[in-house]
């Protein structure tokens, strides 16, 4: 039987393996996702929850630990930097109004359906 620690190094690989493969493949379909309806992080989702308990069971990890934790927040980050890059500022300023709407109403609304999607297909508390 392997040693805990070794255990927990083999999970560790297996899912920065497959962390960095889904960013390559990412990569190289990112112009494919802008012809599509689904975005490139919503294929992102999809292909965790492919990989992940859901499906597949290639990756393990626990939702609550301090890994998932700290990739969400770099994920949130590297997506608003991205969105925030391409954004004119002369153009915010004459049509502001449809932006305003998608900060205001949109998001919100973005984050009750994925909450409760989620919250309905795993496991996972509301905490």
């Amino acid at each position: 039987m392997a040693p805990l620690a070794a255990v927990a190094q083999d999970d560790l690989n297996r899912t920065l393996l497959v962390l960095g493969g889904m960013l390559v493949l990412g990569a190289l379909v990112a112009g494919l996702a802008r012809r599509t309806f689904l975005s490139l992080p919503a294929m992102f989702v999809i292909g965790g929850f492919v990989l992940g308990h859901g499906v597949l069971k290639v990756i393990h990890f626990d939702p609550s630990s301090g890994f998932v934790s700290t990739l969400a927040t770099v994920a949130l980050i590297v997506i608003l930097f991205r969105d925030g890059l391409e954004v004119e500022s002369e153009m915010l300023q004459t049509a502001w109004h449809l932006p305003f709407r998608k900060i205001v109403l949109a998001m919100p609304i973005t984050f009750a359906l994925v909450g409760l999607a989620t919250h309905g297909l795993t496991d996972l508390n509301w905490r």
